[in-house]
């Protein structure tokens, strides 16, 4: 998205009132599963400021999409929308967008805790 819009690019660098002017919602999809080697495999923003690190939660609607790996919310304590799709086919992707869009809404329950046993994740 960044590359293709460099005045939204922009404007994540100038603050978040110059993103609210630009965007009403900002959505994260990853697709990071964990392996067998890397079981706890980890988000990392870009070098070297981690400019795209959400630092603009709380003034701007933000959405994460975890499409492999369930806890991903540990490196994101503070996100107010996490959504755990668990698999990066096709059909769950659509799935995603349909309800984001409210055509259709979320439903169960997490076979794990998203929370990662971290209390600050609650807030």
């Amino acid at each position: 998205m960044f590359e293709q819009d460099t005045n939204l690019y922009a404007a994540f660098m100038e603050g978040a009132g110059a993103v609210r002017q630009r965007a009403d919602l900002v959505i994260y999809a990853a697709n990071l599963p964990s392996a067998n080697l890397k079981p706890t495999l980890r988000l990392e923003w870009s070098e070297p400021f981690g400019e795209n690190l959400p630092w603009f939660l709380h003034e701007l609607p933000t959405v994460f999409v975890s499409f492999a790996n369930p806890y991903q919310l540990y490196d994101l304590p503070r996100v107010p929308v996490y959504v755990n799709a668990y698999l990066a086919s096709e059909h769950t992707v659509r799935a995603v967008v349909t309800k984001l869009v409210g055509a259709s809404s979320f439903e169960g329950s997490s076979p794990v805790d998203p929370f990662c046993g971290s209390w600050d994740a609650w807030f």
